[in-house]
């Protein structure tokens, strides 16, 4: 029962993540000119998904991009498989930069066991990427959906049991991989997703975003050079965002207040499923975020999901992409496949029907 009621309770976030934006597929010049200057002054950045196979049918489509100006910052994980780290080389070959996800299996693996080198593990995976210089430790450790154990799903780990694996990590690269730059895991982006991101903060990420280094830190993490003023500080915090509520604006607000002033943030995913919504969400909370969080880089989710959508409603596209159905065929019947389309979004920032 107990297991039962935690599940409706996560149903429910999800079902209040968004409130509505206009939709809105076509619109004036003006309008897409702003919407181009908005996604520039965001970094040009977007969520790319490795699989495998599938890498190869989104690299031309991605090229395009590219060329166009339009992709300067990608977002991937799996960088500890051969073809993910493939990906990513081909990304840093054309001059794009790429922002890796070092894997919440580790993170899981360390807690679950303490013997294993975790920090090892960090180092394997960078001399496999030697073209990713940004990384971010985990990625939403608190959803419990990712990672079920025997016993049933449940809270993969509080913010209290994820930031002293943080930690170790992240003080283990700054002496020994000091041309990484590292970040925090980021938080989930519903309405209570400012909550979690402030309990990192209160357990370290606020300290560290100063250069503040406890002596408590500096025995357990037999750490080198602590007395190098803001040797270890911490420059980019991020978190996800997709809760637009003023509830959630607000409180993503209120915790970047408690940071340094110099720190800059980074929104690692955001965007909308309806593709009638993709415009006017870049219009007008793209803008928010920058204004409110002072967010440097905003990755849209994400450039292609597959993007397979129900063939007798064609009308209502819940399609993340920017680029859809590039995969050849569906397994299901009724999703259409082999046809790819770019989403207004995507059309509006390619110009293609300028």
């Amino acid at each position: 029962m107990k297991q039962f009621l935690i599940l409706m309770i996560v149903l429910l976030s999800f079902a209040c993540l968004q409130i509505d934006v206009d939709e809105k597929t076509e619109v004036t010049q003006q309008e897409k000119e702003e919407i181009r200057r908005i996604w520039e002054n965001s970094g040009d950045s977007t969520n790319v998904a490795p699989f495998g196979f599938y890498d190869l049918l989104q690299q031309p489509s991605l090229q395009t991009m590219i060329n166009a100006g339009r992709i300067k910052w990608v977002r991937l994980g799996n960088l500890d498989l051969p073809d993910c780290q493939a990906f990513a080389q081909w990304f840093v070959d054309r001059g794009v930069e790429v922002l890796g996800i070092f894997e919440n299996s580790y993170i899981k693996k360390y807690y679950d066991d303490p013997s294993f080198d975790i920090t090892g593990a960090f180092s394997w995976v960078v001399s496999k990427n030697p073209g990713v210089k940004h990384w971010s430790i985990g990625n939403e450790t608190e959803v419990f959906i990712w990672w079920p154990d025997e016993k049933g799903n449940k809270i993969y780990m509080t913010p209290t049991q994820y930031m002293p694996v943080f930690k170790k990590v992240f003080f283990y690269a700054r002496e020994n991989h000091p041309e990484l730059t590292l970040m925090n895991a980021p938080t989930l982006g519903t309405n209570n997703g400012g909550v979690k991101l402030g309990k990192h903060i209160a357990l370290g990420l606020g300290d560290l975003s100063h250069g503040i280094v406890s002596q408590e830190d500096v025995e357990i993490y037999n750490l080198r050079y602590s007395r190098t003023p803001g040797y270890y500080r911490l420059r980019i915090v991020c978190f996800n965002f997709y809760s637009y509520e003023s509830d959630a604006t607000d409180g993503f607000s209120f915790q970047r207040g408690k940071l340094s002033p110099q720190i800059r943030v980074w929104v690692t995913e955001t965007g909308v499923e309806d593709w009638k919504k993709h415009l006017e969400y870049v219009r007008l909370i793209y803008p928010k975020m920058i204004n409110m969080f002072g967010a440097e880089k905003i990755f849209w989710y994400t450039f292609s999901q597959y993007g397979f959508y129900d063939r007798a409603d064609e009308s209502n596209r819940l399609d993340h992409s920017l680029r859809s159905n590039l995969a050849p065929i569906s397994l299901d019947p009724k999703h259409k496949g082999g046809y790819p389309e770019w989403s207004p979004l995507a059309r509006v920032l390619l110009k293609i029907d300028d």
